[in-house]
């Protein structure tokens, strides 16, 4: 394990153009399911099947590049105490999760066929959550991790 030093530049580095453009994706994915969910049911029902793996696919990429760029790391040198929202943000994060596999799990094509409405309320609540959650990402954690990991001195 390296350990903190003073200076920023010479340790780890987040990416934080490629976070950003991630989170550009889901939310991209996210206004075009509220697109879909304007539209009468028999216009956007037939393309809401392949925007729900659209943004279930760019969430799990941006799951993935967030735990090997920011959580495991700031884990790994026991840096999670230095962002003060941290623990509010990985909380709702999980959370989310959870949520997200009971609305898909709920929310099959039959049952969005059968309740349109009850369907574009749900995707509206949840997406609405992971916005925030990814609005709080952008301003708080990116730049937090991303100056502290940019002072773990490497070892060896």
């Amino acid at each position: 394990m390296g350990r903190i030093g003073g200076r920023q530049g010479t340790g780890m580095r987040v990416d934080i153009r490629l976070l950003e453009q991630q989170h550009a994706t889901i939310r991209a994915a996210i206004e075009e399911l509220h697109a879909l969910t304007d539209m009468p049911a028999d216009r956007g029902l037939p393309m809401v099947v392949k925007a729900r793996l659209r943004l279930a696919k760019a969430v799990a990429d941006n799951v993935a590049t967030e735990i090997a760029q920011i959580h495991a790391p700031l884990k790994a040198h026991r840096l999670t105490h230095h962002i003060p929202e941290y623990g509010a943000i990985e909380a709702c994060s999980n959370e989310l999760r959870g949520l997200f596999s009971t609305h898909i799990a709920r929310w099959t094509l039959p049952a969005i066929r059968q309740d349109w409405v009850g369907y574009a309320r749900s995707m509206r609540d949840i997406t609405g959550q992971l916005a925030d959650l990814i609005d709080r990402e952008d301003q708080w954690l990116f730049p937090a991790a991303a100056a502290l990991l940019a002072r773990i001195e490497p070892t060896g």
